[in-house]
């Protein structure tokens, strides 16, 4: 079947992200690494590369239009594979049944393709909506006309200034009430809803085995106890899969695999790495390619598809001091594991109270895809394998 390609989460917090413009027209043969489209955030302009060898068979959404993260932007035809009728409003498929059958003229682009909205960024078109401004006759300053925050400001200044009769209505609907509920972005936009579970994991007997390991390695790799935190992490999501589960907007989709967003290597401008598999790899490979992803991220040279998909985040704030965070969950996933720094307390064992190394770990749930019971279920999962860690090298 041919392949959907969906709207990639290229940072950290992208909710949303807007077509720049197709490098590639309908009908035109791709190979893997292409470079497909150019991707729109409020924070950079990211080219989107081909993951896979192909022809582009139809476009889902055209230069200037907004789209969710893991929405449909267009579909690839693999190759080998012959067209079959394309769904109502999916566009044209390209036939082949090999791959000279890719060549061909590039088609035009579907009904859907054609109808644009005012090019903005995610940002302006948000602020726009709630101020009730509308963005058709606003002269974007952004690149190639893009209306950005600036413009918005300007446009409600001028509306401010003019008389209330000239003074147009909105063009877009009211903005729906945040519930109490949920949590809200700077201008007041409603996002996801939120549970916070909170448990304190033991890490002595982890930070033993962490020196020991270290050890034996003699300099040939240095774990970390964030290594381990992330090989729990995965593996707590194979014994409850159901905290692996994506939020599409109106329903959930449990994830294939084990990805998981790294928050905290994330790139200065804010595109956080994927750690593909993670529950496939032995300390010493995760260790590995964690630090290799944190290098890029500083030098700036993650991709896109470096970026692209997961569906569960960790991020440790340890690093930094910070005892404890509740961070939120990220757009798409339906957890966010945040970890606090390690610190010696007085703990009750049995009737005596004794000196141990604590680590307080939160994990921010969106109810809409976890339940509660999900999320607490994975959270136990996650703290017996942190307190047991030979069942970390096993």
């Amino acid at each position: 079947m041919p392949r959907t390609i969906m709207m990639p989460a290229l940072s950290a917090g992208m909710e949303e992200g807007t077509i720049g413009r197709w490098r590639k027209p309908i009908g035109a043969v791709v190979v893997r690494g292409d470079v497909l489209v150019e991707i729109e955030t409020d924070k950079a302009t990211m080219e989107y590369e081909a993951e896979d060898d192909g022809v582009l068979s139809a476009i889902l959404a055209g230069d200037g239009a907004t789209v969710p993260v893991n929405s449909a932007i267009a579909t690839l035809l693999l190759e080998g594979e012959a067209s079959t009728a394309p769904a109502e409003g999916a566009g044209p498929s390209v036939p082949s049944s090999s791959r000279a059958g890719f060549a061909g003229p590039p088609r035009a682009e579907p009904e859907v393709a054609r109808t644009r909205r005012a090019a903005a960024s995610p940002l302006a078109r948000r602020m726009a909506a709630q101020r009730g401004i509308a963005l058709e006759g606003i002269s974007g300053s952004g690149a190639r006309g893009r209306i950005v925050r600036i413009d918005i400001n300007r446009a409600s200044q001028t509306a401010v200034a003019a008389p209330p009769a000239v003074v147009a209505p909105p063009a877009s609907p009211p903005v729906a009430q945040p519930q109490p509920s949920s949590h809200h972005d700077r201008q007041g936009e409603e996002v996801s809803p939120h549970l916070y579970l909170n448990a304190r994991c033991e890490v002595d007997a982890l930070l033993d085995l962490c020196a020991r390991l270290n050890e034996a390695g003699g300099g040939t790799y240095t774990l970390l106890v964030n290594d381990f935190a992330i090989r729990a992490a995965a593996l707590a999501l194979r014994e409850v899969p159901q905290a692996n589960v994506l939020w599409l907007g109106k329903s959930t989709q449990l994830s294939d695999n084990i990805d998981i967003l790294l928050h905290d290597v994330a790139a200065v401008d804010g595109a956080a790495p994927i750690l593909r598999h993670a529950d496939r790899k032995g300390l010493a490979a995760l260790s590995a390619e964690v630090r290799a992803l944190a290098e890029r991220a500083r030098a700036g040279t993650l991709t896109p598809i470096d970026c692209a998909g997961g569906g569960f985040t960790v991020a440790n704030f340890g690093a930094y001091g910070v005892e404890s965070a509740c961070a939120p969950v990220t757009p798409s996933h339906g957890c966010t594991l945040s970890i606090g720094a390690m610190e010696r307390r007085a703990v009750v064992k049995g009737d005596v109270c004794v000196p141990a190394t604590m680590m307080r770990c939160t994990l921010s749930v969106d109810p809409r895809a976890v339940s509660g019971i999900v999320g607490a279920r994975w959270l136990a999962a996650f703290k017996a394998l942190i307190e047991q860690p030979l069942r970390l090298v096993a």
